[in-house]
């Protein structure tokens, strides 16, 4: 399953495992544009709901392998780095918009860039209330 990625599923049992949670082929080796405030990673999964997102986490505790998670993976050198990042749990496949459970609210995934729940909440007539700059001055407008 993993010959194509040069991996070979001998090479460490928690592959095969995080294929089976989310798919081969949203399991592929990292790369150095995949390293967490500069410490490298060895695998990037992409899991597409919530029970798979569960699903690799327990992966990682039977392998005792240490997890990060990244969006679109543009801040990944923000913040204090992670002792170690096994696996760089990616939240590309967890999005989607849909109206909330309240009156005036939207439900939003994990993956769901800014610019795209202000364009979800402006369909419903509501608007994101924080402006990025007010909480990262040096944050470009999105």
């Amino acid at each position: 399953m993993f010959d194509r990625l040069g991996l070979g599923s001998a090479r460490h049992p928690a592959l095969a495992a995080l294929a089976g949670a989310c798919g081969a082929g949203h399991v592929h080796p990292a790369t150095s544009g995949d390293h967490v405030a500069g410490v490298a990673t060895r695998w990037v999964v992409a899991p597409g709901d919530a029970e798979q997102v569960a699903r690799v986490l327990a992966v990682a505790v039977e392998h005792d392998l240490a997890v990060a998670v990244c969006g679109a993976g543009t801040k990944l050198d923000w913040g204090t780095a992670p002792l170690a990042a096994d696996i760089l749990i990616s939240t590309g496949r967890l999005g989607g918009a849909e109206a909330g459970p309240y009156p005036g609210t939207v439900t939003v995934g994990a993956g769901v860039p800014l610019r795209a729940v202000r364009a979800a909440l402006a369909r419903r007539g509501l608007r994101w209330p924080v402006e990025v700059r007010h909480l990262f001055p040096l944050a470009q407008p999105l």
